[in-house]
């Protein structure tokens, strides 16, 4: 797919939790070769958003991924199209290995040949995944983990990465290095979907992003026009 084009459509997608609505209609779109985030306050429905796109959540609305209505595709099915989910709280099984985690990416892939090189990729934007491969995903540090939940996903071939707040709750020094690799990553190529905490952070790395308030886009714009933006700067930005 070539850059500038059209690679995820959303159009009026609701989503709620049995009675409680998360998200309102919402519409947005993503083209190839983009950063986009998701801001907004706690509560916002920016991971539900996440998960509706993803097929975790059911929805009312339009999902479209490359030219294709995946509405009601499975979860799994979405994962093969390119579609792939890195989840808030990184969503590691802790008493397994991390090489065994790392493996979880690769089961739908049928270009085994491939693989090798992608694990290469990995190990070099986080060489400590490399150095933890034996040890258990559950004694590692947060940082550690979040490194791991990342490169799973990217074994997963994404062309577009879903991120849920990679950052939170990590030191300053590992939140660096994961906008960093965020930034290579996309320069590589891959699409990204960014729902991040560190609202400031993300509008700097992103091309475009979305202000989402009680379920509801209330402001989109390039990641500077919002970073600029009074109102985005007293609500979300601490200014």
């Amino acid at each position: 797919m070539s850059r500038n084009q059209q690679l995820l459509k959303v159009e009026n997608l609701s989503l709620s939790y049995g009675s409680i609505q998360a998200v309102r209609k919402i519409s947005f779109e993503i083209f190839s070769g983009e950063i986009v985030s998701l801001i907004g306050s706690n509560g916002a429905g920016k991971s539900s958003t996440l998960r509706g796109l993803s097929g975790l959540l059911p929805n009312n609305g339009l999902v479209n991924f490359m030219g294709r209505d995946i509405t009601k595709v499975e979860p799994h099915q979405r994962v093969s199209l390119g579609l792939v989910h890195c989840p808030e709280g990184r969503g590691l099984f802790p008493q397994m290995s991390v090489k065994e985690n790392l493996e979880l990416g690769t089961f739908q892939r049928l270009d085994r040949a491939n693989i090798s090189a992608d694990y290469d990729l990995c190990f070099k934007l986080f060489p400590r995944v490399k150095e933890r491969l034996n040890q258990l995903a559950g004694t590692l540090s947060g940082g550690e983990q979040q490194m791991v939940a990342i490169c799973r996903a990217l074994l997963g071939q994404p062309k577009l990465l879903l991120l849920d707040e990679p950052s939170l709750g990590l030191a300053p020094i590992i939140v660096a290095q994961i906008f960093s690799v965020i930034k290579q990553l996309n320069q590589r190529g891959t699409s990204i979907l960014l729902v991040e905490q560190n609202a400031k952070q993300a509008l700097k790395i992103s091309h475009r992003a979305y202000v989402l308030e009680t379920g509801e886009i209330k402001f989109s714009g390039t990641g500077s026009e919002l970073l600029n933006n009074d109102e985005i700067q007293k609500s979300y930005l601490g200014f």
